[in-house]
């Protein structure tokens, strides 16, 4: 079965982690990462030109697979708003058999003292205030385009809530 798990954070707030985590323990888990993909084709993670470029490979690498594939892929950017998170539900839905969000409920304070403190690459502060104000908390729109949805606390620690 083909699944799709779309994660939605703030930087900082444990997504590559926790997605690093689900690779390690579970089979045939690719993740797809905006870094990943600026890293390849800008040469570095914290280069954002060329941003339509680096979308549609986020987007192509996506929708590599089809219904019925032993896969998961993991979709790993902010998808702050319920715009995106529906966005990628849409894009994937004809691809995959099972749609699942994980959602990192990480305090801002918490992202924002783990991304200054991380090594590698760190998003510039003024760009966190940037996307603290484009969070979005979870819609009822949103939520119903998921078969699955979890939290993961600032701990790490993973809660189904549908």
């Amino acid at each position: 079965m083909a699944t799709f798990i779309l994660l939605s954070a703030m930087p900082g707030s444990g997504k590559s982690s926790w997605a690093k985590k689900y690779q390690n323990e579970h089979s045939n888990v690719e993740i797809v990462a905006s870094d990943d993909i600026r890293e390849k084709l800008n040469g570095d993670a914290g280069d954002q030109s060329n941003p339509k470029l680096i979308w549609e490979e986020f987007k192509r690498q996506i929708l590599a697979h089809e219904k019925g594939e032993d896969i998961t892929v993991i979709g790993d950017s902010t998808n702050l708003s319920n715009y995106f998170r529906i966005y990628y539900a849409n894009l994937a839905e004809a691809h995959y058999d099972k749609l699942v969000l994980v959602w990192f409920d990480v305090p801002y304070p918490v992202s924002l003292e783990r991304n200054l403190s991380r090594k590698g690459r760190v998003v510039p502060i003024e760009a966190m205030e940037r996307l603290k104000k484009e969070y979005e908390p979870l819609s009822e729109e949103a939520c119903s385009r998921y078969e699955e949805i979890y939290s993961v606390d600032e701990r790490g620690i993973t809660t189904r809530i549908k």
